[in-house]
């Protein structure tokens, strides 16, 4: 996590819309495929809370699990 903080904090000061410039570079061409797999495993994670918080509501609103 670290990591991608330090990613973030260097894309925010950075005055080019690239890693190390105006243009795409090979760090672009070689970062971009493992923060898109970051990108999407993090969507799947979140829809996938999505669904246990909705299960988590119903299981403690039962009476069974009330016992």
């Amino acid at each position: 996590m670290s990591d991608l903080r330090n990613l973030n904090g260097h894309l925010e000061v950075m005055e080019t819309p690239f890693l190390t410039g105006s243009t795409l570079a090979y760090a672009d061409c070689v970062l971009l495929p493992k923060l898109q797999h970051i990108r999407l495993a993090g969507e799947v994670i979140q829809s996938i809370n999505l669904y246990m918080l909705k299960y988590y509501k119903f299981v403690f609103k039962s009476k069974k699990y009330a016992r």
